[in-house]
């Protein structure tokens, strides 16, 4: 069987590369729309993740748990997992696409209508792309899942950029187009995880009846699913709260943009990074491996934590090097919200996996319940924060991760119940020594020297740094199955 390691790896490598891309697509298309442009185009995301969590949100880890522990079983979990989330999948589209005038106005501008209708189509396509990734996670399969996620990035990024320019003097339509851009590309992700499904060997066959196939998929999915529907709902009721807290109009909208749209997708990627070790952890603990979950913490931690520190001390030679073309008024909230936002790296890649843990280990409804309190304080914390004049939109960064943390340390009281800690704390800490003795010496070297290219220089050398001292100080070394001075083992049979 694969290692958690290696499905770690496929998945944060598949996560890494998707995430590249769509920082990469980021850059011309905030050029192409503007920081208008960029503000409808994400008002449409809060509605749109809402409806795509609670009709598939949470369903590879859910339906992959589940198939581990019934490998018998896998193609009756499978169609049962179709026959239960595709339709809801379609109502949820024709929800966004009757509905989104409505929400664009309750939103505060109503040219986000038409995103909504070019958006809509993917809630169906991705709850079939969820119960396919679940099917093969579940037999320890992570490639598609990567795989496809790489190729929704690109198919995503070559015809949004090409059909935004097309359209670039009309900003409301480019915005659209836009959108238009993530359904091709769930649709293009569709097909191919359905061709590999076929090469795989799966055949549609009349299959036995069992009467508690929907039961058990149920019982696992929904809280899962609710619970993957709370962090897009905080996002919704930011949309919400933080345009009309800052006045409304076009400059809070371009606030909420660079907000949700620039940093989001700086600090999003080393998340899709660690969330490798969330995929890759449910099977394995699911099947009654409890090692594996110290294992994907570490992972988790050794991979977030320096991009945590590196956000806050680089934040505005990030903004810099990847939104040029911003004005410089711009260029300075977002370098501003980047530095607030920048431990939300390290609190999401944490509550992911422990999240994930408890999911593998049957207490799948801890976490709804930790982040329903947390929502609630994020909202009401939002609305304070961000009617302060003083703080503004720094409110919005802030008021979600103070809420995260809290819900996050409950979450990691729960998943390692019964666990000893000790090894995972005395990597975690070697993990922030290292991460700050890079950095901070990457930051002294920079500053003596200055410039883009020096940033850059600064930046491999800073990561080479911090491999070097993880490897050299022992830290997450079991993770690869390493002890010191043994050869390589394998950590999972």
């Amino acid at each position: 069987m694969k290692s958690l390691a290696r499905g770690a790896v496929v998945v944060a490598a598949g996560g890494l590369i998707s995430k590249i891309i769509g920082a990469v697509y980021r850059v011309p298309l905030t050029a192409v729309l503007g920081a208008e442009g960029i503000g409808l185009y994400q008002m449409v995301f809060p509605v749109y993740c809402a409806l795509l969590t609670f009709s598939s949100a949470g369903l590879p880890s859910a339906l992959s748990g589940l198939i581990a522990k019934n490998r018998g079983n896998a193609a009756v979990i499978f169609r049962r997992s179709l026959v239960l989330f595709c339709p809801i999948g379609l109502a949820g589209s024709v929800i966004m696409c009757v509905f989104g005038g409505f929400f664009a106005k309750l939103q505060g501008n109503s040219s986000a209508g038409i995103c909504y209708a070019a958006l809509s189509p993917s809630v169906f396509l991705v709850s079939v792309i969820s119960c396919v990734r679940g099917y093969f996670q579940g037999h320890g399969n992570m490639s598609p899942t990567a795989v496809s996620q790489v190729a929704e990035q690109i198919v995503k990024t070559v015809f949004g950029l090409a059909v935004c320019r097309f359209f670039r003097s009309d900003v409301r339509l480019a915005a659209a187009m836009a959108s238009l851009a993530v359904t091709v590309s769930e649709l293009f992700a569709a097909a191919y995880l359905v061709i590999r499904l076929k090469i795989a060997g799966y055949r549609r066959e009349n299959l036995p009846r069992e009467s508690g196939a929907y039961k058990r998929i149920l019982a696992l999915t929904v809280p899962v699913g609710l619970t993957a529907l709370l962090l897009p709902l905080g996002h919704f009721a930011d949309s919400f709260i933080v345009i009309n807290a800052l006045g409304g109009g076009s400059g809070a909208t371009a606030l909420y943009g660079i907000y949700s749209g620039g940093v989001a997708a700086i600090t999003g990627a080393p998340v899709a990074l660690a969330y490798g070790a969330a995929a890759a952890c449910v099977p394995y603990v699911s099947g009654g491996k409890r090692e594996e979950i110290v294992n994907a913490l570490r992972f988790t931690g050794v991979i977030c934590i320096p991009f945590t520190l590196f956000f806050t001390f680089f934040s505005r030679e990030c903004i810099d090097l990847l939104y040029g073309r911003m004005s410089a008024y711009e260029k300075f909230a977002a370098g501003q919200i980047l530095g607030a936002d920048a431990i939300s790296v390290t609190i999401l890649s944490f509550l992911q996996t422990a999240n994930a843990v408890l999911l593998a280990r049957g207490k799948q409804r801890i976490p709804l319940y930790s982040l329903s309190a947390a929502l609630f304080l994020r909202a009401g914390l939002c609305f304070s924060f961000c009617r302060m004049e003083s703080v503004g939109i720094l409110g919005a960064p802030i008021a979600a991760n103070f809420s995260l943390a809290v819900a996050l340390a409950v979450n990691l009281r729960f998943a390692l119940a019964g666990e000893d800690i000790t090894p995972l704390l005395v990597d975690l800490t070697k993990s922030v020594l290292c991460s700050i003795l890079c950095v901070l010496c990457g930051f002294s070297v920079y500053n003596a020297i200055g410039g883009r290219a020096a940033f850059l220089l600064v930046s491999f050398m800073s990561a080479a740094a911090y491999l070097s001292s993880v490897a050299i100080f022992g830290a997450g070394k079991e993770i690869f199955g390493l002890k010191s001075g043994q050869k390589k083992r394998t950590l999972s049979a």
